[in-house]
């Protein structure tokens, strides 16, 4: 498919991959099948369009690759532990692939947004009973797509290679990582 893309449009140079599902529940919940379903589209999904790029851009030695991660991967929800787990791996295995092409002229950032207004949230809020989510939805908490892709682009002209395009995605990581039992209690005031 690369190929045919390549013929068609030529090199490749900017790639930005955003698919991902967030089916919710708790871990006792959560059949096998479910969760390796998960990690196939959210991670297995980043792996596999990374493999069919990154040999042209290599090639080449020049192109953007933007993984969204989420801060999901650094701040764990309740009944998120599958799409928590898929995200984190999605950060690390971008962070990591960030320093291995470091030496070329190839950009990867990992892109880490709070609860953004996308179809994925009102998704789930109309099938699941995700209290922090839909507690983020009514409450209008939500971050703005456009901020989102501002904030990228900014970030893009700078050496980062992990974005929090928000205040709120900035505040959480902090929390999470200085203050891990003060965590736990805001996610349950929010709830």
């Amino acid at each position: 498919m690369m190929d045919e893309v390549k013929h068609q449009m030529g090199p490749i140079d900017r790639v930005t991959h955003a698919g991902a599902v967030m089916p919710m529940g708790k871990v006792k919940d959560l059949d096998a099948s479910s969760i390796n379903s998960l990690m196939r589209i959210n991670y297995e999904g980043t792996v596999n369009m990374v493999s069919n790029i990154l040999p042209s851009m290599l090639e080449n030695n020049k192109g953007q690759i933007i993984l969204f991660g989420s801060i999901a991967g650094t701040c764990p929800l309740e009944n998120m532990s599958a799409y928590c787990a898929s995200k984190a791996a999605v950060n690390i295995f971008g962070e990591i692939l960030a320093k291995e092409v470091k030496d070329t002229n190839i950009r990867v950032m990992v892109v880490c947004p709070a609860q953004t207004d996308t179809p994925l949230m009102r998704f789930v809020d109309e099938t699941d009973s995700a209290d922090v989510i839909k507690s983020a939805v009514e409450k209008g908490m939500l971050c703005d797509p456009e901020e989102v892709v501002d904030q990228i682009e900014k970030d893009l002209l700078t050496d980062k290679i992990i974005c929090y395009p928000t205040k709120e995605a900035v505040f959480a990581t902090r929390i999470r990582r200085f203050f891990p039992n003060y965590w736990w209690k805001l996610v349950a005031k929010n709830s």
